[in-house]
């Protein structure tokens, strides 16, 4: 019998705990951390509305990935290429965003320099007289460089929309 026990104990707990991490941020250090992106995606939010693409940027590091929900991923390795595809991704030359903003959903620290954030981005653009809405669903990594969070990686889960 008790070599069944740790039969089972030895095959079955590796198993189960094969998909958590473990992580040495406190609750309090959590905390603490979680208003610190808050506050990144306030002031975020406020960068993506002023259509400033030099203070955009300054909120992302090299290398930069992005991937869309078809599973196509793209990786930045310079601040150039990174210009380049925010201001065509965001659409400045062409196209005013009046309205952006991030729902928070969950957050998960892997140090604490590192975090893991689902979140919805609500955000309506206009562009020759027309309007687009949508929400997207994301999946963001930050990592946390000298001493300021910068999205490293955003991956596009979902989204919906609508013209008008």
């Amino acid at each position: 019998m008790k070599k069944y026990f740790w039969l089972a104990v030895f095959a079955v707990l590796p198993v189960l705990f094969a998909g958590c991490s473990v992580t040495t941020v406190s609750e309090e250090t959590a905390l603490v951390l979680r208003t610190e992106i808050e506050q990144f995606f306030d002031n975020y939010e406020q960068a993506l509305l002023s259509n400033d693409l030099d203070q955009i940027i300054t909120f992302y590091t090299i290398p930069y990935t992005v991937s869309a929900s078809s599973g196509s991923k793209i990786t930045l390795s310079s601040w150039e290429d990174l210009r380049t595809h925010l201001n065509t991704y965001l659409g400045l030359e062409e196209s005013e965003i009046v309205e952006d903003s991030f729902e928070i959903l969950d957050v998960t620290f892997s140090s604490e320099t590192r975090a893991i954030v689902l979140a919805e981005e609500h955000w309506v653009q206009t562009a020759d007289g027309e309007g687009w809405e949508a929400t997207d669903s994301l999946r963001i990594t930050l990592i946390k460089v000298s001493g300021s969070w910068k999205f490293q990686k955003i991956e596009l889960l979902g989204w919906r929309g609508k013209r008008g």
